[in-house]
Formats: C-alpha cells, sequence, structure tokens
C-alpha cells in the first residue's frame, strides 16, 4: 500500500501536518501530492487502488473539491482532514476511514493511518 499526503491548497497548516505525520511509523515514506491537482500531476500516476489518502480540507471550497472527485476516490482509503466549522454531513459522501478536524491531535491521525497500514499489510 502506497501513503500520499494532499492538501486542496498550499498552505502552512498543510505543509506543518504532512511534517508531523512523517515522524510517525509506517508514514515516513508518505508521498506528498501537489496541492491543488490531485488527479493532474505525474506523481499522481503512482496512485493505486486501495491506497491510503490522507486529504487536507483547508477550507469549505477545498472540501467542495474533493466532493467533485468523488467518484474517482472511492478506491482509496481516505483519511479526511476539515475545518471545524467544516458541515461534517457532507464529509461523509467521501466515504473516509476517518474525519477529523484540523484541531485534531495528530496522534489520532497518525494512530488511524497506523491502523489502516499493519490491517492491511496483515
Amino acid at each position: 500500500m502506497n501513503i500520499f499526503f494532499y492538501s486542496t491548497s498550499q498552505s502552512h497548516i498543510a505543509e506543518n501536518y504532512f511534517r508531523q505525520l512523517q515522524s510517525f511509523s509506517g508514514l515516513e515514506s508518505m508521498t506528498v501530492l501537489p496541492a491543488g491537482k490531485l488527479f493532474q500531476s505525474s506523481v499522481s500516476l503512482k496512485l493505486r487502488s486501495g491506497d491510503l489518502l490522507i486529504t487536507f480540507a483547508a477550507d469549505p471550497l477545498g472540501l467542495n473539491e474533493l466532493l467533485t472527485l468523488r467518484n474517482e476516490l472511492n478506491d482509496f482509503r481516505i483519511i479526511l482532514i476539515v475545518t471545524d466549522n467544516e458541515d461534517w454531513h457532507k464529509t461523509h459522501l467521501l466515504h473516509p476511514s476517518f474525519i477529523a478536524s484540523q484541531n485534531e491531535p495528530l496522534m489520532k491521525i497518525g494512530a488511524v493511518a497506523q491502523n489502516i497500514i499493519e490491517r492491511q499489510n496483515a
């Protein structure tokens, strides 16, 4: 299983999330996809069905971007990170394995990612 990090837009918050998540076991080799260009970059050609995709929706527009791509995202295991004031009902349309707010402790997100990886490797 490959592990990817995708942010709908460039931000220091998303960059910090990526760097901090890389410190967790199993996430060291996580690949960052270009912000705002999920399926439009050569790096995205590495995406395979069943891969773990940690997505960071920096704002409501970012979530809407992901929602427009929901059919393309069906084959991935998704951890979705959204703002606190997000419409949580909409987030379930992506069928994520886990939904976190940007204020969620990173340890929790890292633990969920590790659990997904361990189940895949079992």
